[in-house]
């Protein structure tokens, strides 16, 4: 048993939504709207008929919730790996009566395949990096490219794709295929720093499949 499935749950409300969430923990930093909204740019997708999401490293469920409740019609897709954050992300979802949401327990990244996904000392920041997590604890879960997870679900075209999962996006990302990123029309991702790899890469691959690339630097340490 993990610190995350110890811990006391409590509840608040954001954005007018309900969470459950672990007292004395990050997810009282995550549940703050201002977090959310500085964090990811999302297109006007107003005028798509129904658009698809797809959140890679959803945690609790905060951004899925807002971008679902904002996008009713849309379906949602939100993969969260941790199974103390999975536990709290279904919650969430429930709690919201969200129906256009499918919970995903799987991680992306360069393999399909079981791995161990390394836990951090807070919550948000479990890896399928030895890098990133601080903590001595792992669990096995279940991972996917890109291209198996698109082909998984028959998604020819995903109109957002939210992605933050701690080092693992440089795997996901640079072995991707271009038809598979080109699938994806827009892409906000979190790139963080891990030994060997660089920021520039992913911009690169990205702008070599067609994307416009903007970059966003953050002011912490």
């Amino acid at each position: 048993m993990s610190a995350g499935d110890r811990a006391e749950l409590g509840t608040l409300t954001m954005s007018g939504l309900s969470f459950y969430y672990r007292t004395g923990t990050v997810d009282e930093v995550v549940l703050a709207e201002s977090y959310q909204s500085e964090r990811f740019a999302i297109p006007d997708l107003t005028a798509v008929a129904r658009p698809v999401i797809v959140d890679v490293g959803a945690h609790i469920g905060a951004f899925t919730a807002m971008i679902a409740r904002s996008l009713p019609r849309a379906a949602v897709y939100a993969l969260e790996p941790a199974r103390s954050n999975f536990r709290l992300l279904e919650k969430n979802i429930a709690a919201n009566s969200l129906v256009n949401v499918a919970t995903l327990r799987v991680a992306l990244g360069d393999q399909h395949a079981s791995v161990p996904l390394h836990h951090a000392a807070e919550n948000w920041g479990h890896s399928l990096s030895t890098e990133m997590a601080d903590g001595s604890t792992s669990e096995l879960v279940p991972c996917q490219t890109l291209g198996s997870f698109l082909a998984s679900h028959s998604l020819t075209t995903v109109d957002f794709m939210k992605m933050n999962i701690e080092g693992a996006e440089y795997d996901v990302l640079l072995s991707a295929s271009r038809a598979d990123l080109r699938r994806v029309r827009h892409l906000a991702v979190e790139v963080h720093p891990v030994h060997g790899q660089h920021g520039d890469d992913v911009a690169h691959r990205l702008a070599e499949c067609g994307f416009g690339v903007a970059i966003t630097w953050s002011q912490e340490e």
